[in-house]
């Protein structure tokens, strides 16, 4: 299996390796994306699968669903790391292509590209860190496109701005 290690530069010399999630043979760790807040901590987020495994299948014959993978969020708050925890539970999508950006207040928002597998489409998903937790994800875009690699950023001032490519 693969896992999801960390260094750190203090300026004079590197740390020792941080092994921060580990994975069971054959599972992988999708895309990572990083920020730091106002305040010093250092959020970490990527996409793999939950343990124990999520399987399902939606249809006849045709198997979709399967082992979908989730977004997962550590902090760094001076030198201790978090434990790796999912940003919501178990359910019938998937997500990639996750993006952090720092919204008014200093709040951490997360876009991702959420696949929801019962009606086989792309959608935006945007939640919010607050004190300690992920509110529930938002879906963003224009409705019955069916969404690919997408970014978000919250401006100074609150506004959202949403990029995106899609087939049209």
């Amino acid at each position: 299996g693969e896992a999801l290690a960390a260094i750190r530069f203090d300026g004079t010399r590197w740390s020792s390796v941080h092994i921060l999630d580990r994975l069971a043979a054959s599972k992988s760790i999708g895309n990572i994306d990083t920020m730091t807040d106002s305040a010093g901590v250092t959020h970490v987020v990527y996409d793999r699968h939950l343990e124990p495994s999520e399987s399902y299948s939606v249809g006849f014959i045709i198997v979709d669903g399967e082992f979908p993978d989730k977004c997962f969020h550590i902090t760094l708050s001076g030198e201790l790391w978090s434990k790796p925890r999912a940003t919501t539970g178990r359910g019938r999508y998937s997500v990639n292509n996750l993006r952090l950006s720092r919204g008014p207040g200093d709040r951490v928002r997360l876009a991702s590209e959420m696949y929801r597998i019962d009606d086989r489409q792309y959608q935006l998903a945007y939640p919010t860190w607050r004190n300690g937790k992920w509110s529930k994800p938002a879906t963003l875009g224009p409705s019955g496109t069916d969404v690919h690699r997408s970014t978000m950023l919250t401006d100074p001032w609150g506004s959202k701005h949403l990029w995106w490519q899609y087939y049209q």
